[in-house]
């Protein structure tokens, strides 16, 4: 009898647990099925979507394609190794999620709340960020080409040795903000307030920083080949060792 009972246990224990992952830690494709479905219901039907009350915060390895993620609240959600193409998170609350190695394309976060965010290694190319909130959010080694944080809140965000060519940061705003050997070839910064940021070692070659403020920022060793700083706020700014070749607007600085 005894044995029957830890049997029975012991199947209900496996089958709780594979409600919310696979064998090996990430959901299934059906499982992220599930929830894309749960979501297309729940807004048919004009009701809020909660996704943690349903699944749990738990949304490791989900994959979707052509999701409408918009004014989701996702705050501490872990999306670590997700591939999402073209999903729509459009004002949802992103606060302290976990994107680490998540692979999220060609999708939308304008206006969306992701501070803290740890995007670590992510690959999120040719999404939009538009005036998003990504203070003291975590880039660093992640795939942003093509990316457009246009007008985004950065404050001490950190995109150390991330790759954002052909990247689109015009407008941004927030200070301190670690941008440490970029890979930024032909960016646009143009109109951004950037005081005491951190590019040492960027290659910034055909970059556009045309009227920006970056009061007191540190461009140390990093590759101004052709980039453009006409118009720019560059008082307190440090250039020791940067490569300028052909780069406008750096008359008198120093």
């Amino acid at each position: 009898m005894q044995q029957v009972i830890l049997y029975v246990v012991t199947i209900a224990l496996l089958t709780c647990c594979s409600d919310n992952a696979s064998n090996n830690g990430l959901m299934s494709q059906e499982q992220s099925n599930n929830i894309k479905s749960y979501i297309a219901l729940e807004r048919a039907k004009g009701k809020g979507v909660d996704v943690r009350g349903k699944f749990g915060a738990n949304l490791s390895g989900m994959k979707l394609v052509n999701v409408d993620l918009s004014g989701i609240d996702f705050s501490g959600f872990n999306f670590s190794n997700v591939q999402i193409s073209r999903g729509d998170f459009t004002k949802a609350n992103l606060n302290g999620a976990n994107l680490s190695g998540a692979i999220i394309q060609d999708s939308q976060f304008t206006e969306s709340a992701l501070s803290s965010v740890n995007a670590v290694s992510a690959n999120l190319q040719g999404s939009t960020f538009t005036k998003a909130n990504l203070t003291q959010a975590n880039f660093a080694s992640a795939n942003l080409e093509d990316a457009d944080f246009t007008e985004a809140i950065i404050e001490g965000a950190d995109f150390s040795y991330a790759k954002i060519t052909s990247g689109i940061l015009r407008g941004v705003q927030g200070s301190r903000v670690n941008f440490r050997e970029i890979d930024m070839v032909g960016g646009m910064f143009e109109g951004a307030k950037l005081s005491d940021a951190n590019f040492l070692g960027a290659d910034l070659r055909k970059a556009s920083f045309k009227g920006s403020d970056l009061s007191g920022s540190y461009f140390e060793s990093s590759d101004l080949t052709d980039a453009d700083f006409t118009g720019c706020g560059l008082n307190g700014v440090d250039f020791t060792g940067a490569i300028g070749a052909n780069a406008k607007g750096l008359v008198g600085a120093k």
